[in-house]
């Protein structure tokens, strides 16, 4: 029954940590708890209102790093919903937690594909290659410049294929090609002649 947490949620959604924190002191079972029909913590939800970073900066001071991986219905950590929701702040408390979704989406991926560039920009900053589910390599490194380029974020794309090469001859999980998502997105690309300029760009990557 979720009725009994819905002063917690209203503490959540006002970033008000001295009601939170009265809750959580009557039942410290509620730091962690699913506290919503969407599977979401407290966590998730102080993540995604960006009320009160105090809020979320108290809430990882309580838990364990265990506690922090705890996905929502659409297998969502509180970085992915930092990502989702363009919250900076919330990003860098949470960085070190780099899991998939339900999506095989990694937050990185989800700040581009919701137009958040400086979240995703700070991501880039702070992701590394040589690391389990690393943004950079592999299927998630082509994913992550094909939304890019989706995303009309083009000099993010060049900083990507320049860094990391190999990721232009790779496709992401829905087999699509960097060269064939700039064909489609005419919007950045309106001429064949940029096309062929990216294409030879690209090769000479290679």
């Amino acid at each position: 029954d979720f009725h009994r947490y819905l002063p917690l949620h209203r503490a959540i959604i006002r970033g008000d940590w001295k009601e939170g924190k009265k809750f959580f002191d009557e039942d410290e079972n509620a730091i962690t708890s699913i506290i919503n029909d969407s599977s979401e913590t407290a966590l998730h939800i102080a993540v995604e209102t960006g009320k009160s970073n105090y809020f979320v900066r108290k809430l990882l001071d309580s838990m364990s790093d265990e506690a922090m991986f705890s996905k929502d219905s659409s297998e969502n950590t509180a970085l992915h919903v930092a990502a989702l929701s363009g919250n900076k702040e919330a990003a860098m408390l949470l960085v070190n937690k780099n899991t998939t979704n339900d999506d095989d989406m990694l937050p990185i991926h989800l700040a581009a594909r919701n137009s958040h560039k400086p979240t995703l920009m700070y991501l880039i900053s702070v992701c590394k290659k040589d690391v389990e589910n690393s943004p950079f390599v592999g299927e998630l490194g082509a994913l992550l410049l094909t939304i890019a380029i989706a995303s009309e974020f083009i000099d993010v794309a060049l900083y990507l294929v320049q860094k990391y090469p190999d990721l232009a001859k790779l496709s992401d999980n829905d087999d699509d090609y960097a060269l064939q998502v700039i064909a489609e997105t005419k919007s950045v690309f309106p001429s064949g002649q940029s096309l062929n300029w990216w294409q030879n760009w690209i090769y000479s990557c290679k």
